[in-house]
C-alpha cells in the first residue's frame, strides 16, 4: 500500500483470499481502513471459493490476537464456514496432520470429462470427500 495520511472509515469489511497477508500489509491495512473488520479466507474454486474464515482485525474489540503469524511450520486459516465439513485423512507418519478433505452442498459435481464423482480420493470410506490437495491439522 502507498502510505498516505488518508484513511477510509466508510469501508466496514475487507475479505482477503488467494493467499496470506504479510504482517506489514496487515498492519498497513488496519491503519488505513480504521473502521474495517479485516478477514482472511481459505478456499478453492472447486468448492465455490471460501471454506474457512478468520478475523485478523475487528475494530470493535479492544484486544487483538496476532492470527497472521506462523506456527508449527504453517498458518492458521480460521474456522470452517457453517455449510462446510472438514476432516483430516492422517498420513502414515503422523496422527494429527494429513490431507485436508471437505464436503458439503457447495462442492462441484466433478471435473469436465471425468467421472461424475466429486471425490478424487481413493481410500475406502472417503469416496464422498473432496481432497483439497493441501496438508493440515484440525485443532
Amino acid at each position: 500500500l502507498n502510505r498516505t495520511s488518508v484513511t477510509y472509515e466508510s469501508v466496514k469489511k475487507i475479505l482477503n483470499g488467494g493467499g496470506g497477508l504479510s504482517t506489514e500489509l496487515t498492519k498497513d491495512t488496519i491503519e488505513i481502513f480504521l473502521s474495517a473488520t479485516l478477514m482472511s479466507a481459505y478456499g478453492m474454486t472447486e468448492a465455490c471459493s471460501s471454506l474457512t474464515f478468520m478475523t485478523l482485525f475487528d475494530p470493535t474489540k479492544t484486544t487483538h490476537q496476532k492470527y497472521h503469524s506462523s506456527f508449527k511450520g504453517g498458518i492458521c486459516v480460521g474456522q470452517s464456514a457453517t455449510h462446510v465439513k472438514l476432516k483430516i485423512s492422517p498420513d502414515e507418519k503422523s496422527s494429527k496432520t494429513g490431507e485436508i478433505l471437505m464436503r458439503g452442498p457447495h462442492v462441484m459435481l466433478g471435473y469436465w470429462g471425468q467421472s461424475t464423482s466429486k471425490s478424487n480420493h481413493s481410500k475406502p470410506g472417503l469416496e464422498d470427500w473432496l481432497d483439497t490437495g493441501d496438508i493440515g491439522l484440525l485443532e
